[in-house]
């Protein structure tokens, strides 16, 4: 992967670093971002730039990254959709979206426990949403390994 890649949440900015030319990693909260900057400097990440920001309004301009990826971001999202209309603007053109979450599921506890506003998505809504968003030649596969598991 050559280019910019934007990754909102920051964590996984650490491992997309060795891919891209710059990583964009954006996080609603200031103490995730001041832990992942730290990791960033001890492992001597030099193309990785910090923002504070939400999914829906992302501190980023339009039509300025090759590669969006929303690592299990978008459950937490308050407006999935807002979410993807925000990737999909930030975005060159032929530029690709790699959204890894859950499946829809019935595990209520996460809400309390994790602050997941969603308990996952079905493939159907995902699709749509992904279309409505702009997004085509789109692919929806699970990743679980064990059916019916969202996890």
């Amino acid at each position: 992967m050559t280019g910019r890649t934007v990754r909102p949440g920051s964590v996984p900015a650490q491992a997309l670093r060795h891919l891209a030319l710059l990583v964009i990693a954006v996080d609603q909260s200031a103490e995730v971002l001041a832990r992942a900057k730290a990791m960033g400097k001890r492992r001597g990440a030099k193309n990785i730039t910090w923002k504070r920001g939400e999914l829906e309004r992302v501190p980023i301009d339009a039509a300025a990254v090759d590669v969006a990826v929303l690592c299990q971001a978008l459950h937490h999202a308050e407006d999935p959709a807002a979410a993807l209309a925000e990737a999909h603007r930030i975005l060159r053109p032929g530029g690709k979206l790699l959204l890894l979450d859950l499946r829809q599921h019935e595990e209520a506890w996460v809400r309390q426990t994790l602050g997941d506003r969603w308990l996952g998505f079905d493939d159907r809504v995902l699709h749509d949403m992904l279309s409505a968003a702009g997004f085509t030649d789109i692919t929806v596969r699970a990743g679980a390994s064990r059916a019916g598991d969202p996890f």
